[in-house]
């Protein structure tokens, strides 16, 4: 039977005697007092051992002790159920109702010694003669309390027992029937109130809302709420409501196997966990909880426990665990390297000061925002990052451009100058509002926001810095993106120009006679020369700038752009131009439309060189299959067309 007990003893409460409270049972006493009190608390039996405890070691002394038992529970009573017990003849156990104290007086000698309580008789005596079978005593004390005394001479092993609150009226425990431990353990705040109605003037009853999902369908799930015991059942397949009426103060018991289980914003003041082997998501967030036993979780794939009272997290046994959210509970520290499979990591406001996150190659989001760090954690293995949030962080640079997936950046309240997002072509959602950016960084990121589909609701917010009112806003027109201020395009008298990658020339600016590298400040309203270079066997067309050609390859810098040149294969291939030609990529292979029907097409290298040879059909299509990657240029007749492939 002593298996089935196993487990409660991490439920003993209120012990009295530092040595008890390490064991968790009692223990031989000492010349320096043989008293123990306990709190039973109803659904938390303790395991209750004799003075030698569960392996024996009873010491061969003369010597009297007492364990006084209260039921922590209003209406309740406490309740032994011996299972078992092995005494000397000479040994004696003494079960009183209430509280009682043993006596102490001097002896013949005058030397003082504990004996049993005087003028006080219990209502049970084990000895040797009766102890051979199971033995269940109750107190009949108003009160419900119950003591035990002990009377040790020998080194048989004494006994083993449970002792129970049991609720008034409620059936008596036996030895048969072993107490089973909740899943869901909890306490309402002693000082919660219920929604207080205005027209009624008075406070409405307390409610808590549990969420709940199961490991199968037609899952049973019993509430224990104050004693009042209520059967649910829920799917395997969503997430089940339940709603009770709960007191300030009161504990409530869930008992049932769960996959999901939700008490977000209920007034949780202790959450206790028991058995979860198959719990996937854990939500205790919004709750006043100051401590969380973590370890029976083996399976925890989302664990929410953001706005509670925690003052330490240990993670270490979730490896498993795929989302973490944490934040605003001052921990001061958090460890993630157990956490493997970790893809979102919220921590804000746990005054951190640093945060390791080498062993989480798969996070995906990161909210780190409110913390004490010195300077950014270390993301160099967080590449697949797609959100990233260091709101408030004291940063006064930062570094995106590793995080070629990034779509949502909120980098507001620090005191960042610049920023280069040109890497960054799935962003869609940037916050730099209250930062120290003036209208010239302001244009730099402008212009090069990606550009975005309308449907994306893609959006900057830039108030609260030196330019959130004289920016250009212009550099975002046709690009589909909002912003949160307007500027006047008064705030800065410079442009920058990007350079087109070509490989088949060079690009050069200068302005007054000096070259000026790519992203240069220009002064407005500056004269800009261009000059093409192109590689050997090609020559140049034209020069460009957002797409207008450039007359005399010279213009006057009022805006930002992007500077391109056309160049052409300097070989025999001349007049290479776009016609109604167009093609499109399809499962490896290039399709060109609009040629002629069923005429010859030549395909060449950026060499000159003639690579392919083929005839379209008769609506005028060529599908071609290419072993090489670069440029290729496909002619037929008079009219061609240059492809990257």
């Amino acid at each position: 039977m002593r298996k089935l007990y196993f487990t409660l003893t991490l439920f003993v409460l209120s012990i009295v005697t530092s040595y008890a409270q390490s064991a968790g049972m009692i223990w031989q006493p000492s010349q320096d007092g043989p008293y123990y009190d306990y709190e039973i608390e109803q659904g938390k039996p303790k395991e209750f051992y004799d003075a030698g405890g569960p392996k024996g070691n009873m010491l061969e002394n003369y010597m009297y002790t007492l364990c006084r038992l209260k039921p922590r529970n209003s209406d309740s009573h406490i309740t032994i159920v011996f299972e078992k017990v092995e005494f000397d003849k000479i040994d004696e156990l003494r079960i009183y109702d209430g509280l009682v104290t043993l006596f102490n007086g001097p002896d013949e000698d005058g030397e003082y010694h504990y004996s049993w309580p005087k003028d006080i008789q219990p209502n049970t005596t084990i000895k040797a003669e009766n102890a051979g079978k199971p033995i269940v005593v109750s107190s009949k004390a108003p009160n419900g309390e119950l003591s035990v005394a002990f009377y040790c001479n020998s080194n048989m092993p004494g006994w083993k027992a449970m002792i129970y609150c049991v609720k008034n009226g409620d059936k008596e425990p036996t030895v048969e029937t072993p107490e089973a431990t909740p899943n869901f353990t909890f306490q309402i705040d002693p000082t919660a109130k219920g929604k207080y109605d205005e027209e009624e003037e008075e406070y409405l009853p307390l409610n808590l809302t549990l969420n709940m999902q199961g490991v199968k369908d037609g899952q049973s799930v019993e509430i224990d709420n104050n004693g009042e015991k209520q059967v649910y059942n829920v799917r395997k397949d969503m997430v089940g409501s339940v709603t009770l009426e709960v007191e300030a103060g009161k504990v409530i018991k869930v008992y049932g196997d769960l996959s999901i289980f939700r008490a977000q914003s209920n007034n949780l003041v202790s959450f206790t966990l028991g058995k979860n082997d198959n719990l996937k998501v854990l939500d205790v967030a919004m709750n006043k909880i100051t401590s969380l036993n973590l370890t029976n979780l083996p399976k925890l794939k989302e664990l929410w426990v953001s706005g509670n009272k925690l003052t330490a997290i240990d993670l270490s046994n979730l490896g498993n665990l795929e989302e973490f959210y944490g934040s605003y509970n001052k921990v001061g520290q958090l460890r993630t390297n157990m956490n493997p499979k970790l893809d979102v990591l919220s921590v804000e406001g746990m005054d951190l000061t640093e945060l390791d996150l080498t062993k989480n190659p798969n996070l995906l989001i990161l909210r780190a925002g409110h913390n004490k760090f010195e300077g950014l954690p270390n993301l160099s293995e967080n590449t697949k990052l797609q959100t990233l949030d260091m709101e408030n962080s004291n940063l006064s640079n930062i570094d995106i451009a590793p995080f070629l997936d990034l779509k949502k950046l909120d980098l507001s309240g620090n005191k960042i100058t610049s920023i280069d997002i040109s890497k960054n072509k799935n962003i869609r959602s940037i916050d730099l509002d209250q930062n120290q950016l003036d209208a010239c960084a302001i244009n730099d990121i402008l212009f090069t926001l990606p550009q975005a589909e309308k449907a994306e609701e893609a959006n900057i917010r830039l108030y609260g810095n030196t330019g959130s009112t004289t920016f250009d806003p212009s550099l975002i027109t046709n690009k589909n993106w909002a912003t949160n201020v307007t500027g006047d395009n008064t705030g800065c008298n410079t442009v920058r120009l990007r350079f087109e990658e070509n490989a088949n020339g060079t690009l050069r600016t200068t302005v007054e006679g000096n070259t000026i590298a790519e992203w240069t400040p220009i002064q407005k309203g500056k004269e800009v020369k261009v000059e093409a270079t192109p590689m050997k066997g090609y020559k140049l067309v034209k020069t460009m700038l957002n797409g207008e050609e450039i007359a005399n390859s010279t213009f006057k810098a009022n805006q930002y752009g992007l500077l391109a040149a056309l160049y052409t294969v300097d070989n025999g291939i001349s007049n290479v131009e776009i016609g109604s030609m167009q093609a499109v990529k399809h499962n490896g292979k290039i399709i060109i439309q609009g040629l002629q029907a069923e005429q010859l097409y030549r395909i060449y290298n950026t060499a000159g060189v003639l690579i392919a040879t083929g005839t379209t059909d008769a609506d005028g299509e060529a599908t071609i299959e290419m072993q090489t990657k670069g440029i290729i240029i496909i002619r037929q007749g008079d009219v061609a067309i240059k492809l990257w492939n």
